[in-house]
């Protein structure tokens, strides 16, 4: 629970130096308005030097909860881990600053990339598996994308190759699509 984290935070114990806890609980804690006076509990580790890491940073670190992490404990250093960081072209949550408002992406929450491990890293290492990728190109005259006829052919293709294509459907299969309406 979130009176356990503080107790973790304020302790001397070696053991209690690496704590693991959610995002709600840490939000909890560092919260003004919570019943329980958590915040001003934290108040001496204010000026400690402290980490945070975050996984599923593009997630969990553009609101407020990132706002009172960096207010309660401003020597902290933050590493946040993502595999869909937020980039300016796919930013969409807007921050005021001042007056001007803008778009905040994930170097402008934690800086300068320290490391990119990208899905080709993870398939050379043998960590995930390789993709087999089947293309359909529809037969007969000329169809333009996105006509309901040509939607309608990769929909046929795909059945009629499932079983085949995934083992008599042991394995997974991942459409993609340019757009949800053609999804569904």
């Amino acid at each position: 629970n979130t009176e356990t984290l503080v107790q973790r935070l304020l302790s001397d114990d070696y053991t209690d130096k690496v704590i693991v806890t959610t995002i709600q609980k840490l939000g909890l804690a560092l919260d003004a308005n919570h019943r329980q006076p958590y915040r001003q509990w934290l108040k001496p580790l204010r000026d400690k030097r402290m980490v945070f890491i975050f996984d599923e940073c593009h997630r969990s670190q553009f609101g407020e909860n990132h706002r009172a992490i960096r207010e309660c404990f401003p020597n902290a250093q933050l590493f946040g881990f993502t595999g869909t960081p937020i980039f300016p072209e796919n930013a969409t949550y807007r921050t005021i600053e001042g007056e001007a408002a803008r778009m905040v992406t994930t170097a402008d929450i934690f800086g300068k990339q320290l490391h990119a491990y990208t899905i080709t890293h993870a398939i050379d290492d043998g960590n995930v598996l390789r993709f087999h990728v089947d293309y359909f190109k529809g037969g007969g005259a000329p169809i333009r994308p996105g006509e309901a006829l040509a939607k309608q052919a990769v929909v046929e293709a795909i059945l009629a190759r499932h079983d085949r294509a995934s083992n008599r459907r042991r394995f997974n299969a991942l459409l993609a699509t340019a757009s949800i309406d053609d999804a569904i």
